[in-house]
């Protein structure tokens, strides 16, 4: 028998058959549709956005490879779909920098499937509380602290230093009109007085 494009039979046909004198005769050929299957595949993407105080943006991506079954019949064209396979983005730790604070500690790990979506998630980071010291001490007086002042910045922010001398003193050489705040914590500027003289 001649099966049509998209079938194939079912059972078996003989391959001969005797004529009789009953007149028409009929033999019926069982046809089931072709099934075609292939496979087909889709990426889901999250992209990480480290945007670093000093370096720019790093760009951090993870992507995961997810694949199904889809099943053609050939007759209708209609498709059906198997499920999708998992996967997963794993977890991302920003990198740490001192005097500073990501803003997300850890980016969590991800299980996907056929639903997920591609995502973006942006870290940045956010400068640390610093303060400076000011001590003021005698140098007459075998450094004896007269008092103390502090300043509050951020780390990486540039402070202006303007002594508050005690009354009764005089500053001993210079005292640096700008100070940068690091990651360091606490900083101290000594400050050198001597008495004044009249």
């Amino acid at each position: 028998p001649e099966v049509p494009a998209g079938y194939e039979l079912v059972g078996k046909v003989p391959g001969d058959y005797t004529m009789t004198a009953d007149g028409h005769q009929t033999i019926t050929v069982h046809l089931v549709h072709q099934m075609n299957t292939d496979s087909e595949s889709k990426t889901v993407t999250r992209i990480i956005n480290v945007h670093t105080p000093h370096d720019g943006t790093k760009v951090v991506k993870q992507t995961a490879e997810l694949t199904r079954d889809v099943t053609t019949d050939q007759v209708t064209g209609n498709k059906t779909y198997g499920d999708w396979t998992t996967s997963q983005w794993k977890a991302y730790t920003p990198e740490a920098i001192p005097g500073y604070t990501p803003s997300i500690n850890e980016v969590p790990n991800v299980n996907i499937d056929g639903n997920s979506k591609n995502q973006m998630v942006d870290v940045t980071y956010t400068a640390d509380a610093q303060k400076v010291e000011i001590v003021y001490v005698d140098d007459i007086n075998g450094d004896a602290v007269v008092k103390t002042d502090q300043i509050a910045g951020k780390t990486d922010e540039t402070v202006k230093l303007t002594p508050d001398v005690p009354a009764g003193y005089e500053l001993v050489g210079k005292v640096p009109g700008d100070y940068m705040m690091t990651a360091g914590g606490h900083h101290t500027i000594t400050v050198h007085l001597v008495h004044q003289m009249k």
